[in-house]
């Protein structure tokens, strides 16, 4: 007779708690056309780094279908002991949006590290204001999964509570482009900080959902924005600025982005992000001004 034994729920081992963490690499420095070999990102010496899923490989080298032949864009990832995770590498639609099963533990001071072949950086090309010919990178490989540190979740409420759906909104408005007032050739914008107060009650937040509204274009290649998302302990959830679409539920190729575990923030703190434009004053196009409307969305604890 089989065994039907109904599989064991996942759990964090004991004496640990997870927290949602994504590990960025910006491939801006790389040149389109060449290889790189044994590109690494380091794992904090704090944590351990537990992979669960991968964006972002045709946004980092050429995608099938963009050129009329070879070559095209492969990825090649190490797992935890520096052993390959495939036979081959393989094309980089097949890195769009992958889940790690099993996934993967990166002790902490260890390096995520892979190969790129026929390295293609995402960008979007305009002309500024100034007759400039500009481009902005979004050019990004997103490892998503959890830290694992020893110690106590901070994921309790100090009440006894029921759950309830709930979304704040917030309505962004980016109306400052990706290069310093200086010029294009000046240097990247500092990024802006915003707030949304926590009211009432505890909220988990689950997802992030982001809706385009206003006269700004959005080009195909997606949304023109890196945020920094903070949990209620003013921690950053990356190591980098993260493309928003690899924070967005509803963003394409997605698969439905979660923020699992989810975050807590407690009643009378606030979701705290950065956001870094990566929009140009263009003729004849205009990225700007860019209207978002961000939904954070997930649960209150309600008091019972």
């Amino acid at each position: 007779m089989p065994d039907c034994r109904p599989e064991e729920q996942y759990r964090t081992p004991p004496g640990y708690y997870d927290r949602f963490f994504v590990y960025a690499y910006d491939a801006d420095a790389l040149v389109d056309g060449l290889d790189y070999r044994g590109l690494p990102v380091q794992v904090e010496s704090r944590s351990d780094f537990i992979m669960r899923k991968i964006s972002g490989g045709p946004q980092v080298t050429v995608p099938v279908g963009v050129l009329p032949g070879p070559p095209y864009g492969r990825l090649q990832f190490y797992n935890p002991d520096g052993v390959q995770v495939s036979r081959a590498p393989l094309y980089s639609d097949h890195y769009r949006s992958l889940a790690v099963i099993p996934e993967l533990r990166y002790p902490a001071g260890s390096a995520i590290v892979f190969d790129l072949y026929a390295v293609f950086r995402a960008s979007h090309w305009v002309g500024d204001d100034e007759g400039v010919f500009g481009v902005t990178y979004l050019s990004q490989l997103a490892f998503h999964g959890v830290k694992r540190a020893q110690g106590e979740p901070d994921d309790k409420s100090g009440y006894r509570y029921y759950e309830k759906p709930y979304t704040y909104h917030y309505q962004l408005l980016i109306d400052w482009r990706a290069y310093s007032p200086a010029g294009l050739f000046a240097g990247a914008a500092p990024p802006h900080r915003f707030y949304l107060p926590i009211d009432h009650c505890d909220f988990e937040l689950h997802q992030i959902a982001v809706t385009v509204t206003g006269t700004g274009t959005v080009p195909a290649i997606g949304t023109l924005a890196y945020m920094m998302l903070y949990d209620q302990n003013s921690r950053g959830c990356s190591n980098a600025p993260l493309w928003m679409n690899y924070l967005e539920t509803n963003a394409p190729d997605s698969f439905g982005n979660v923020i699992t575990p989810p975050l807590l923030y407690r009643t009378g703190s606030q979701i705290m992000f950065d956001i870094t434009s990566k929009c140009l004053l263009s003729i004849g196009a205009p990225d700007l001004p860019l209207n978002l409307d961000i939904d954070f969305a997930g649960v209150r604890r309600l008091p019972c």
